[in-house]
């Protein structure tokens, strides 16, 4: 169970520093996190494999860490569909830094010391983000779904004749106008 109602909240944690992993572990469990829902990476490269093997809803990356620091980690997960919303912590954070991990899709940019509640927050707002995204893609592939069993049913002569010619073009590379009166079914003869 998490702080997010009925769904848990699955967080990864890439950090080369034992203490602030152990922060951060203390301050979610305290907040309601189950230790299951949480993952510490010891670094960029173990979190590079928790992120190959699993799916979490939020990241958080230091920015400083041997091998594969967050920038590099959050450029290795690039567009991947499944990546979760990141958040950077950095103790020595600039501008400049932090601008470029915007670019790169963070959600956010936490300076070291985390204030708890902010973390929280911030967790919160990210995972709220990271769920309609998902909802947002579930809905848009059920339109698409929908979409190509697109049906329609008509006893007008005239439309019994579009439908006839809509199916013989259809089969061809053919490129078509559709033309008519609005409400007529033009987008659906489209599809």
């Amino acid at each position: 169970m998490s702080p997010f109602g009925d769904r848990p909240i699955s967080v990864l944690v890439a950090d080369d520093e034992e203490d602030q992993l152990a922060l951060i572990k203390n301050v979610l469990v305290d907040a309601g996190w189950d230790r299951d829902d949480l993952t510490l990476s010891p670094g960029g490269p173990q979190a590079l494999q928790a992120l190959r093997e699993g799916v979490y809803d939020v990241a958080i990356f230091d920015l400083s860490m041997p091998e594969l620091d967050g920038l590099e980690l959050m450029e290795a997960i690039g567009e991947d569909p499944h990546r979760p919303q990141v958040v950077f912590l950095s103790g020595y954070g600039t501008v400049e830094t932090a601008t470029r991990a915007m670019k790169l899709g963070a959600f956010d940019f936490l300076e070291k010391p985390v204030d708890r509640d902010r973390l929280i927050t911030t967790i919160l707002k990210a995972a709220r983000v990271q769920a309609m995204i998902a909802r947002s893609e579930r809905l848009e592939a059920a339109a698409r779904r929908d979409a190509a069993g697109v049906s329609i049913v008509t006893q007008d002569a005239g439309m019994q004749r579009a439908l006839d010619l809509v199916e013989r073009v259809a089969a061809s590379d053919a490129s078509v106008l559709v033309q008519g009166e609005s409400g007529t079914g033009k987008e659906l003869i489209a599809r």
